[in-house]
């Protein structure tokens, strides 16, 4: 390792350490509508009149209600009825992918690199839905899972062109550097997050827990070895599960694959 990239991390560390270092939080807007959803005694028309508000966020829900990975056949045009399609408790995490996109997918230095890692965890996210489904597990809460996996990768990417002005280089961020980053701050970047965010314990746990071996890691092995194309390892994380048919689940993997760069 060279010893500019590794000082580099180490005054990354610092930098996020710093008190004006701040973590993005979930837009307002969201947050409203997350009160909302949460509420049993709040009404589709509520929920429909806060997101009409947005126009970024209505839209967003739009695309994604009329989204083959939803099984829609017939186009929806109003917010009502895609609120309806979806249900509150898919509306609630598809929040959690649109605030994502507003916080950290903006127009800056690095945004294939931002656009990358956002397509993965999107990819991600809905695999491990199906896997969950068809596991008898809790869809949303796999959703999550597969979307915020990775979260930290874009907290460390998102933050590069601040670090960069800060200590006044304009070292280049390559693919080696970006992964010692990664190896070096993502598990606690992450966790941040995750916390800020109020996202659930159990799903934080499954999150920070997805290189063990486990019952509750294995559907995002799943997704994350079908994303990366290996075979191999997908067979074998299949296998623990019960899941025979490997075929099928690399054709979810290519239809999901060609859905995610289009529906966010």
């Amino acid at each position: 390792m060279q010893t500019q990239e590794l000082n580099l991390v180490s005054q990354f560390e610092d930098f996020t350490n710093e008190q004006d270092f701040k973590i993005p939080t979930i837009p307002q807007n969201t947050l409203k509508l997350l009160d909302l959803l949460n509420s049993p005694n709040s009404s589709t028309e509520e929920i429909e009149q806060v997101v009409s508000l947005d126009p970024a966020i209505a839209g967003e829900i739009l695309k994604v209600s009329n989204s083959a990975l939803y099984g829609s056949r017939i186009e929806v045009t109003s917010i009502k009825l895609a609120i309806t399609r979806l249900g509150r408790r898919k509306l609630r995490t598809i929040l959690f992918a649109i605030s994502i996109k507003i916080s950290f997918i903006k127009d800056q230095a690095y945004r294939k690199q931002l656009t990358r890692i956002w397509e993965k965890s999107l990819f991600c996210a809905f695999v491990c839905s199906t896997l969950a489904k068809k596991s008898k597990k809790d869809e949303e809460e796999y959703f999550l899972v597969g979307l915020m996996h990775n979260i930290g990768q874009l907290v460390i990417v998102s933050a590069l062109q601040n670090f960069c002005e800060k200590i006044q280089s304009d070292f280049c961020i390559e693919e080696d550097l970006l992964e010692m980053l990664f190896a070096a701050h993502e598990h606690k970047l992450g966790k941040r997050l995750l916390n800020i965010w109020k996202i659930p314990e159990k799903t934080i746990n499954v999150i920070m827990s997805q290189n063990e071996d486990s019952e509750e890691t294995y559907i995002l092995k799943i997704a994350l070895s079908l994303y990366e194309e290996d075979e191999e390892a997908t067979v074998e994380y299949l296998n623990v599960l019960n899941f025979e048919d490997v075929d099928y689940w690399l054709q979810i993997a290519a239809k999901t694959k060609q859905e995610v760069s289009s529906i966010f």
